[in-house]
């Protein structure tokens, strides 16, 4: 094995001295394969390096982690574990989903950003999120979907009664306080947890869980204006965003070659 590394003391001083080398300028070999200046900075950048931290011993242990890893994966290309079918598998699925993520930040920043009169109209039509945001106190049970019969839910009035259901029917639940906050729902969200009043239980699917919450207060917490406005363009521009993303998938998919739609194989009774 070799393994030669560049001096982490010069490769500050280049740094603060702006060196022009390039980016890829190589700070380490292992076995003949490289680790750049680049790849090295990358990591570092997401790092979140705390400000009082040993930035040298952290670069010392980034850069010792790195040629370690590199081993590894020599050994394991060496094993032919890059030629199995699970690494091909999770490779594409990796792959999809950094190209999905690069292609949502390139429609992104190709989005106009919002003008003065559009904020205006979207914080007018959204007031539950800004002049009138309001903060709920819940009283939350938390139960696995799949415990849960609906007549239980039907027939109860109160999260004290669904407990003592959950109770008797030795189904294990959590409870505990929660909170809601309207500047997270939409208008229409906003009006139906409003409207169901105090004490009076609810219930939403999350995952395998299901949530069954109580109103027990609220108060109106209106954002202080001048941090409305900015939070409004920056949520109207998310909007835009996600608008502009969604268009550009229709799109996609009307100049896609013809073939099988999943929901066409899903009304078969086998896959092709």
């Amino acid at each position: 094995m070799r393994v030669a590394c560049a001096a982490l003391s010069i490769l500050l001083m280049l740094s603060a001295c702006g060196d022009p080398k390039p980016e890829g300028q190589v700070i380490a070999s292992v076995n003949g394969e490289e680790i750049t200046r680049q790849e090295f900075n990358a990591i570092i950048a997401r790092a979140n390096l705390d400000p009082g931290a040993d930035k040298a011993a952290l670069q010392n242990a980034v850069l010792d982690q790195m040629i370690g890893q590199r081993l590894v994966v020599q050994a394991a290309r060496s094993d032919k574990l890059d030629k199995s079918q699970q690494f091909i598998l999770q490779s594409r699925a990796a792959d999809d989903a950094i190209l999905t993520k690069l292609f949502a930040q390139k429609v992104a920043g190709a989005a106009t950003t919002p003008y003065d009169s559009d904020v205006t109209r979207y914080m007018a039509a959204n007031p539950t999120r800004f002049s009138q945001r309001t903060l709920f106190g819940l009283d939350q049970l938390r139960v696995p979907v799949a415990k849960v019969k609906p007549e239980w839910l039907k027939d109860a009035n109160s999260v004290d009664d669904l407990a003592r259901t959950l109770t008797a029917q030795h189904v294990d639940f959590q409870r505990g306080a929660a909170g809601l906050d309207s500047a997270s729902l939409s208008t229409e969200n906003f009006r139906q947890v409003d409207q169901i009043g105090i004490g009076k239980p609810f219930s939403v699917a999350q995952g395998d869980l299901l949530l069954v919450s109580a109103v027990l207060e609220k108060k109106l917490a209106p954002i202080d204006p001048g941090i409305a406005r900015d939070l409004a363009t920056r949520m109207l521009q998310e909007d835009t965003n996600r608008a502009t993303l969604n268009n550009r998938i229709a799109a996609l998919r009307k100049t896609a070659k013809p073939g099988f739609l999943i929901s066409d194989l899903l009304r078969r009774k086998s896959f092709p």
